[in-house]
């Protein structure tokens, strides 16, 4: 199962969770730096399986 987190760091600040209790939920999640965080661009794809 698979997780748009653009703004996942808001919501855990908001409800306290960890970002391990959200991360255990899902197979991948991708971060949207530029909504959540405030950077110019970019995007992270982080998940629990190597991909190539």
């Amino acid at each position: 199962m698979h997780l748009d987190g653009a703004r996942i760091f808001n919501a855990l600040a908001e409800t306290k969770e960890s970002t391990q209790q959200t991360g255990e939920l899902f197979d991948s999640i991708s971060i949207c730096l530029s909504k959540g965080l405030g950077t110019p661009a970019g995007s992270v794809l982080v998940g629990n399986k190597r991909v190539y």
